[in-house]
C-alpha cells in the first residue's frame, strides 16, 4: 500500500483469480498503462506476475496493485 516509488528493476506480484489467457492480457494491459513499467510476464499456473521497471518514474506499490485489482486480489 506504499506510495513510495519503488527502487528495484523487477517485482514479483502474486494475483489470485487470475483462470485464463485473458485474465493473463487483461492484467498485461493494465500494467503496461503505468509509467515505469518496461514489460510484464504472467506465470498462469503460479499466479506469478513478474514486471519490469524503468530506472526512472517506477510506480509504487499501491500503483500496481491498483492495477490489478480489477478482478484480481
Amino acid at each position: 500500500k506504499s506510495t513510495e516509488p519503488i527502487k528495484a528493476d523487477r517485482v514479483l506480484l502474486y494475483v489470485n483469480g487470475m483462470g485464463c489467457p485473458q485474465c493473463v492480457t487483461n492484467v498485461d494491459i493494465q500494467l503496461a498503462r503505468l509509467k515505469g513499467v518496461r514489460s510484464s510476464r504472467v506465470d498462469l499456473g503460479k499466479g506469478v506476475v513478474e514486471v519490469e521497471l524503468y530506472n526512472k518514474g517506477q510506480p509504487s506499490p499501491a500503483q500496481l496493485a491498483k492495477a490489478v485489482a480489477g478482478d484480481f486480489t
